[in-house]
């Protein structure tokens, strides 16, 4: 998606000696990520604030993408359908913090679902992100780990009325368990 872009800024490097040229692809990778990031959080924050909910959106980034980064599920097969797929996932999410109130019990309960479900299941490889053993294993337990940091973090907000970090982490663990059922469904399928 940012590929042009990418090679411009690895060719600036090389000539300022800041990298060597034979490096050049891991360069070229590592910008077209970073430019790929920073589009998202860009949209994210632009969508949070279309809809009035920046702060809980922010939240939501945060504990979204750092469990979505080990747990794993539906990958799209592009960077520009990732985005777009991203794009309309964020405003359902702020859709839903804006207009859906949830009781304390239900969050709770949907969370400790999503708990059980991530430690049986994660991490969910896919044709379009395949994982070896090692992989699996560390993803497993950096997955599991993050979830239960998240749902304590949950657990303390609510007791103390931090609705906010609530909203956002619960709608990103929504988020992330959907792909992670949706990569099943889909692996299922191709066997």
């Amino acid at each position: 998606m940012f590929g042009r872009a990418a090679n411009l800024i690895t060719e600036d490097l090389i000539k300022r000696g800041v990298v060597v040229a034979e490096d050049r692809e891991i360069y070229q990778f590592g910008a077209q990520q970073s430019l790929s990031i920073l589009l998202n959080i860009l949209t994210f924050a632009g969508v949070g604030l279309l809809i009035g909910v920046f702060w809980p959106v922010a939240i939501f980034t945060c504990a979204y993408i750092s469990l979505r980064v080990y747990a794993g599920g539906y990958h799209a097969s592009t960077p520009f359908r990732c985005y777009v797929i991203a794009t309309k996932l964020v405003i359902v999410a702020a859709l839903m913090m804006r207009f859906v109130y949830l009781p304390a019990y239900i969050t709770l309960i949907a969370l400790l679902i999503y708990g059980l479900f991530i430690v049986f299941t994660a991490p969910i490889d896919n044709r379009n992100k395949r994982l070896d053993l090692d992989e699996k294993r560390v993803y497993r337990v950096k997955t599991i780990v993050i979830s239960l940091v998240q749902i304590s973090l949950v657990c303390i907000c609510l007791y103390f009325g931090v609705t906010i970090i609530v909203t956002g982490i619960f709608w990103a663990m929504t988020s992330v368990v959907i792909l992670m059922m949706l990569g099943i469904i889909l692996n299922l399928r191709q066997v």
